[in-house]
């Protein structure tokens, strides 16, 4: 389990105990496996007080297909019986149709009190505008080993370098797929020491990566545009 996820687990607990959950979350970031992990630790908790997947079906939470969109509402309005929010979970949700993210954001402008609906995407970029906008981000990390050798000090280079040398560094990184990918999970893995800060820089490059590994694009350019918040 990674640094940020202990974190984002804490801070998970410490909402829940005060009552301050918000009603709509985006949980975002490179590893869909990561994120569905995470939700189901939360769903187990609310329930259960345990941050595991419940051994015992969910009672108050449900994982939804895109495709099944129209359960959202029923479900939502429904009283608690076991947590205190009744929820809703969409893994994949860049696949959920314009309609669908519509009829979501309509119940996220006024949902029943004790509702909660979480949407998991790798980039928040990947819903219309509107709906993004209305939920609460959160980014995970992508929770890999530490980058090893070179590619961390390519990294620390990278970080400390002018311009110009940021370009070197990214066209002699591409070249590689390999080193590519353990520059970006250090780059990624580096700015979240400082999320605040780099928040924009993480997001850019979470939806650069997105498509470098999705769609043939130039993979050069991709990270020469997410890089210049840095």
């Amino acid at each position: 389990m990674s640094t940020n996820e202990l974190f984002l687990i804490k801070g998970f607990k410490k909402l829940i105990k005060e009552g301050r959950l918000a009603q709509s979350y985006l949980f975002f970031g490179p590893d869909s496996a990561g994120l569905l992990e995470f939700s189901r630790g939360l769903a187990g908790f609310l329930e259960y007080g345990k941050w595991a997947e419940a051994e015992k079906p969910f009672l108050d939470t449900l994982f939804l297909n895109p495709e099944d969109y129209r359960d959202v509402k029923h479900f939502l309005w429904q009283k608690p019986v076991q947590s205190p929010r009744k929820t809703i979970i969409i893994p994949a949700a860049q696949k959920l149709s314009a309609q669908a993210q519509n009829t979501i954001l309509k119940i996220s402008e006024e949902p029943p009190a004790n509702a909660m609906i979480i949407l998991l995407v790798n980039d928040p970029d990947s819903l219309i505008p509107t709906l993004a906008s209305r939920l609460q981000k959160v980014y995970f990390n992508n929770p890999q080993p530490a980058v090893a050798g070179v590619q961390k000090s390519l990294v620390e280079e990278f970080l400390k370098a002018t311009t110009v040398r940021r370009k070197e560094i990214i066209k002699e990184t591409v070249e590689d797929d390999q080193v590519l990918e353990g520059f970006v999970r250090g780059l990624i893995k580096d700015l979240s020491r400082d999320k605040i800060k780099n928040w924009k820089a993480l997001k850019e490059l979470s939806h650069r990566w997105s498509l470098i590994n999705r769609y043939n694009v130039n993979k050069k350019l991709q990270l020469e545009a997410a890089l210049i918040y840095l």
